[in-house]
């Protein structure tokens, strides 16, 4: 871009640090990060911000997530926390994962995917008691896992499956073909 004489913009440096991220590149993230202010003049915006926690978070770096959240003052942003709550999952880092999810659970008390997320991470560590409490803090607020679900189009009309539910009029046909499908895979 910068050979065209192109400038790149707030959405060209979100693609840029959200490369860097999945790519494991911290050092290169930070240093376009830093650059967005002091060579482009352009504020950080929290999505900039997101991105470098993931890519902070994604390296297990979570001493300098913690650094870069009180610095940039992020406390108060949901997207903050789910970001750095996935990623000690994918880290396994139970304590970390579990201040994340109390912010969220101040932030946004209603959505299940935290409490679901937390949870998980104490399962993956065998804290069953802790497991058990998620689950009670959850009844106690009256929030329920919402099923997972997939939608199929047939003959242009639209059929959805919830994950345990029997309730399609032709769930015994659909269940035995999916046990052929299954019987072909094993046997291929």
């Amino acid at each position: 871009m910068l050979d065209e004489g192109v400038l790149p913009d707030e959405v060209t440096f979100i693609g840029v640090l959200s490369a860097c991220s999945n790519e494991g590149l911290v050092e290169e993230a930070n240093r376009y990060f830093n650059s967005l202010s002091k060579v482009y003049g352009i504020t950080p915006t929290i999505e900039h911000c997101a991105c470098m926690v993931n890519a902070l978070s994604r390296a297990a770096k979570f001493s300098e997530v913690e650094s870069f959240i009180e610095e940039w003052k992020l406390s108060q942003n949901a997207l903050i926390w789910e970001t750095v709550l996935w990623a000690c999952k994918l880290h396994r880092n139970v304590e970390f994962g579990a201040r994340a999810a109390e912010k969220l659970f101040e932030l946004e008390p209603e959505v299940d995917y935290n409490y679901v997320v937390l949870s998980n991470i104490f399962a993956v560590r065998e804290k069953w008691d802790d497991v058990a409490k998620v689950r009670t803090l959850m009844s106690r607020q009256g929030i329920k896992k919402t099923p997972g679900c997939s939608w199929l189009e047939v003959d242009g009309s639209l059929h959805l499956f919830l994950a345990q539910d029997n309730s399609h009029p032709k769930i015994k046909e659909i269940k035995l073909q999916l046990q052929r499908l299954a019987r072909l895979c094993v046997s291929t």
